[in-house]
């Protein structure tokens, strides 16, 4: 067996040189290289990526909560006339199920009103 250097062995250091030589040029000349996959500087953009978009989601969520918010205040504002209409409602239904029954605030404020009792 005979010894001698595989030929592969004499290809890749001028590979080698060759892209360390291109990789400086192009940052002389200011162009991004990408960084190579597994690399600390593709996992560290990786995390700041991940983390710029759970911030854009948050907002999302935030903007969406607010917008829910205003429709909800917005379906529940009574106008005044609406308000009206409500209380007589109300006094109608009290009247038609049995009008006598008072609040105790409505019994105590009431000038007419005796408080009767046996002690």
């Amino acid at each position: 067996m005979g010894g001698g250097v595989n030929p592969i062995e004499w290809v890749l250091p001028p590979l080698a040189l060759t892209h360390t030589l291109v990789d400086q040029g192009a940052k002389a000349v200011g162009a991004k290289v990408p960084p190579a996959p597994g690399s600390p500087t593709a996992k560290a953009d990786e995390a700041q990526d991940a983390a710029e978009q759970r911030a854009q989601d948050a907002l999302t969520q935030q903007q969406q909560a607010r917008d829910t918010e205003a429709r909800d205040l917005a379906a529940r504002t009574e106008t005044p006339q609406e308000a009206v209409d409500a209380r007589r409602r109300a006094q109608l239904s009290a009247d038609r199920l049995g009008g006598g029954r008072r609040r105790a605030s409505q019994t105590l404020t009431d000038t007419g009103a005796t408080l009767s009792g046996s002690y």
